[in-house]
């Protein structure tokens, strides 16, 4: 029991909150490159194979998930559980 309420004392939300946000914030502003480079792409390559395109629109795709999922967990991370280091 004493090990459990120290590993609780020692708890630094810092380390773990911190990366967490650098990382979301990076990935904010690479998502948002990736949206204005796919606009641009389906904007001035309408001739394009409909399979590039298809390729385009699926890595865009992959990408907005990624990006609710880091979202998601910043949230968790900042406001629902925070301080908790369960």
């Amino acid at each position: 029991m004493h090990i459990i309420e120290r590993s609780a004392n020692d708890f630094d939300a810092r380390l773990i909150i911190g990366p967490v946000q650098v990382s979301g914030l990076l990935s904010a502003a690479l998502f948002g490159c990736l949206s204005c480079q796919s606009y641009i792409y389906f904007a001035r390559c309408k001739s394009d194979h409909l399979a590039l395109k298809a390729v385009v629109f699926a890595i865009f795709f992959i990408q907005l998930g990624h990006f609710v999922c880091i979202i998601s967990t910043l949230w968790t991370m900042t406001v629902s559980t925070y301080g908790d280091p369960s």
